[in-house]
């Protein structure tokens, strides 16, 4: 076996080399580290040399922080708020989702902040519009906008159905007026009236 070279004083990654130690049981050299940290360990001179030790744990810790940071969302399938994020993503860029047509199919875009790669794009939807309140969605104030900071809120699925492009608006005693809260307002089936109007009715059979 060559002569082993002194590694004291000397820096690998977080290391410093306090001391040579006696060597291990299989006649390794073993050497006393210092972390920058403030923690000390006992480490060979093969991992020194081949980086396969840099510090104490902490830089792994750290690593593994940074990893939950961008992605911890994206493993919790249950996350609400990933999800709403994720979906509102794949019906303005993906032509195969099942709602492209009414999003990025007629010009819906997403702002470059909340498209930005490596996970980033979510931390930046998460930290402008906070995590999605129980029992809400995301709405866009203008129907006709993008998906952006100054025109998205969270909403209730009620108000939200009222914002969008294909509601019906009729016209009872010279007063406009959305159908499905005329519905609501009187106790009527939206659905019911909604389908006689389809078939051709008049506002005013459709609702006797």
């Amino acid at each position: 076996m060559g002569k082993v070279i002194d590694l004291t004083g000397q820096k690998f990654g977080r290391l410093i080399v306090i001391k040579r130690l006696v060597n291990d049981k299989y006649s390794r050299a073993l050497w006393l580290c210092r972390c920058i940290c403030g923690q000390v360990n006992i480490v060979r001179t093969s991992d020194l040399n081949s980086g396969n030790t840099k510090s104490c744990g902490c830089l792994r810790k750290e690593i593994t922080s940074k990893r939950r940071l961008k992605h911890g969302y994206a493993k919790n399938k249950k996350n609400h708020t990933y999800n709403v994020w994720l979906s509102m993503i794949q019906r303005c860029t993906n032509p195969n989702y099942y709602q492209y047509r009414h999003y990025g199919g007629r010009g819906i875009k997403i702002c470059d902040r909340w498209m930005e790669s490596n996970g980033q794009g979510f931390l930046g939807f998460l930290k402008d519009m906070g995590e999605r309140p129980p029992r809400m969605t995301i709405d866009r104030i203008n129907v006709n906008g993008n998906y952006e900071p100054n025109n998205c809120r969270w909403t209730t699925q009620k108000i939200q159905q009222r914002n969008r492009t294909n509601n019906i608006w009729i016209n009872i005693d010279g007063q406009d007026i959305l159908l499905v809260e005329y519905c609501e307002d009187n106790n009527l089936s939206y659905h019911k009236i909604y389908k006689r109007l389809r078939r051709g009715w008049s506002i005013e059979d459709a609702i006797k």
